[in-house]
C-alpha cells in the first residue's frame, strides 16, 4: 500500500499516560486470536471459490492469438488487510484501535476485442480504520500505510496502451505511487514514508491512496533505463473539478542494471516534481510547489532464495512555506531469512521527517517487521516502531505495535 494524504493536527493538552497498558495488552492478544481464526476461516470458505475462479478464467480465456500467449480476457483479484495496533506509549494517548481495507481489482484485456496491447483496469476499496497516528501516535508520517478515513469508493478505473517503440500510456483515476517514488526494497515496513516521502503528501494534495485522482502518465522503456512522466489533477479530493492548467506534474529517471557494486543488482531512480494550485484569492496567481526526489536500492548477497538488499531515499521540498521541506529513509529488506520459510521476510527501517525547517526534534520513526507467510494467500506481520519527536514535538515519543493480517486471492 501507499501512504495515505492528508495532514493531522493534535490536542497536546492531554499528557499521555505512558505506563498503564498492561490492560489494553491482553485486549490485542484477543485481537490478534481473532484475526488469526479469521483468516483460517476465510481460507477455508475461499478455497472452493478460489477452485470456481480458476476454472471460470480457463472458460472466458480467448482462443485468439492472445490466448496462445497465456494471456487470458479478464483477471481479478481480492486483496484484503486487518490489523491490530497497540499503542502502549501514545503522544496522544494509549490505547488498542484497528484498521481494515478491502481491495477488489479487475483488469480486462482489450485482445479479445481486437485491440492488441490495452488494459482496462477497475477497482473498489472499502477503508475501515481507527485512525491511530491521528487519535493515538501524533505522528505526522502516518505509522500504518492503510489507515485512513473509513470509506467505500471506486479506487482506480483506468486504460492503459502498450505503443510501438516500447511506450505505454495510461489514462484515468491512477495511483501515482504504483509507478512513481516507488521502493520495492522498502515496501514490505508499514510506515506510510517509506511508500512515498512526507516532502510530497504532507505537502500538497497527491493522486495516492486513499483517493488517488484523475490523470495521464506516459513511460518510455530501455534497455536499463526508463523514463516516465505524468500529469495529475492537482487536487484529487475533488475528482469532479479538473483544470489541466492547475495540475502536478512529475517527472522521473529509472536505472537498473545486474552489474552494480559487487556485481550485484543495482537501481537508482530520480524524479521532480512540480504542483500549481487553485487561485485561493481572486485576482492572485495559482501558487506553486516543486520538489525532487532520490531513491537507490542495492543488492548485497543472493543465494537461491535467500538474498538481502538495502535502500535509501532522499527527498526535498525547497520552499519556505511547506510543513516538510526533507525526508530521508534507509535500511534493509533479507528474503528467506531462516532456511526453509523462501517466502518470509525481514526488514528494518528509519524514517526521518524534517518539520518546518528544524534540523534538531526532526520526527524519527525506527521500525522492525516480520513476514511470516502462512500459507500462500494469507500472511502475518507482527511489526514495532517506536517514533521519535511525533510531529517535530521535543522531548515527545511513541511506541506502537501492529499485527497485520493479509489475504490475497487471483
Amino acid at each position: 500500500m501507499c501512504k495515505a494524504s492528508g495532514k493531522y493536527r493534535y490536542n497536546k493538552s492531554d499528557a499521555p499516560n505512558k505506563y498503564a497498558w498492561c490492560n489494553s495488552s491482553r485486549y490485542l492478544l484477543c485481537s490478534i486470536f481473532t484475526i488469526t481464526l479469521i483468516g483460517i476461516y476465510t481460507l477455508g470458505y475461499c478455497n472452493p471459490l478460489i477452485s470456481k475462479a480458476r476454472i471460470l478464467k480457463k472458460r472466458i480465456t480467448s482462443h485468439s492469438d492472445s490466448t496462445k500467449k497465456g494471456t487470458p480476457i479478464f483477471e481479478w483479484q481480492l486483496q484484503a488487510s486487518a490489523e491490530a495496533a497497540e499503542i502502549p506509549v501514545g503522544d496522544v494517548k494509549s490505547g488498542l484501535t484497528y484498521d481494515h481495507v478491502i481491495h477488489l481489482n479487475g483488469t480486462f484485456h482489450t485482445n479479445a476485442i481486437g485491440l492488441k496491447g490495452g488494459r482496462i483496469l477497475a477497482s473498489l476499496v472499502q477503508i475501515t480504520s481507527g485512525q491511530p497516528s491521528a487519535n493515538y501516535i501524533g505522528d505526522m508520517q502516518t505509522a500504518s500505510n492503510i489507515s485512513a478515513q473509513p470509506s467505500l469508493r471506486v479506487y482506480e478505473l483506468s486504460y492503459t496502451q502498450d505503443l510501438p517503440g516500447r511506450f505505454v500510456a495510461a489514462a484515468g483515476l491512477i495511483d501515482m505511487n504504483k509507478f512513481f517514488v516507488r521502493d520495492d526494497h522498502a515496501s514490505t515496513l508499514l510506515n506510510s514514508s517509506f511508500g512515498i516521502g512526507p516532502d510530497i503528501s504532507d505537502n500538497v494534495p497527491v493522486s495516492i491512496y486513499p483517493k488517488p485522482g484523475w490523470g495521464i502518465s506516459f513511460a518510455k522503456y530501455f534497455t536499463h533505463w526508463k523514463l516516465q512522466a505524468s500529469f495529475f489533477q492537482n487536487n484529487p479530493n475533488r475528482r469532479s473539478s479538473i483544470n489541466l492548467r492547475k495540475n502536478m506534474a512529475t517527472f522521473e529517471a529509472d536505472y537498473k542494471t545486474d552489474n552494480g557494486i559487487g556485481r550485484r543488482p543495482l537501481m537508482l531512480k530520480g524524479g521532480i516534481w512540480h504542483h500549481t494550485k487553485a487561485v485561493s484569492v481572486p485576482g492572485t496567481k495559482p501558487h506553486a510547489d516543486w520538489g525532487y526526489y532520490l531513491i537507490a536500492q542495492q543488492s548485497l548477497y543472493q543465494s537461491g532464495s535467500r538474498s538481502a538488499g538495502v535502500f535509501l531515499q532522499w527527498g526535498s521540498c525547497p520552499v519556505n512555506h511547506v510543513e516538510v521541506p526533507y525526508y530521508m529513509g534507509l535500511g534493509f529488506l533479507i528474503d528467506d531469512p531462516f532456511h526453509g520459510r523462501p517466502q518470509d521476510q525481514f526488514s528494518m527501517g528509519i524514517a526521518k521527517a524534517w518539520v518546518n525547517r528544524q534540523l534538531t526534534d526532526a520526527e524519527t520513526a525506527y521500525e522492525v517487521t516480520y513476514v511470516f507467510q502462512a500459507i500462500h494467500q494469507i500472511s502475518l506481520q507482527p511489526d514495532i516502531q517506536y517514533i521519535e519527536h511525533p510531529s517535530g514535538m521535543e522531548k515527545h515519543y511513541s511506541i506502537v505495535c501492529f499485527l497485520r493480517l493479509n489475504l490475497q486471492i487471483d
